[in-house]
């Protein structure tokens, strides 16, 4: 479903107000990211470019292994990159390390 653009002036209907709740509800992390943002061009441009990498940490991460101190244990790059993407169901450990290993680099 396709968010219906709401322009100042015009009356919200329970059928815009829904539809703009539900497309929210979708991509709310987005938003809230984007909107706590000094760029948010920029920062959108460098998400998608991460996302790249990531995509290509996962097919060629195998082979490395990050030092045991940053905490990922004997996961590989590949294996870690697939979580970062979603893509294993226990993820929110790798995510967590990533966040606190990334605010620090």
């Amino acid at each position: 479903m396709d968010i219906v653009a709401v322009e100042s002036g015009v009356a919200i209907t329970s059928e815009v107000f829904l539809d703009t709740l539900s497309g929210y509800s979708r991509v709310s992390r987005l938003v809230d990211a984007i909107i706590g943002s000094d760029n948010p061009t920029a920062d959108i441009e460098s998400a998608f470019g991460v996302i790249d990498a990531l995509h290509a940490m996962e097919t060629n991460g195998k082979g490395y292994t990050p030092a045991e101190n940053l905490g990922f244990g004997s996961e590989n790059a590949g294996t870690i990159a697939a979580a970062l993407l979603g893509k294993r169901t226990s993820t929110s450990k790798i995510r967590t390390l990533a966040r606190k290993i990334g605010r620090s680099a």
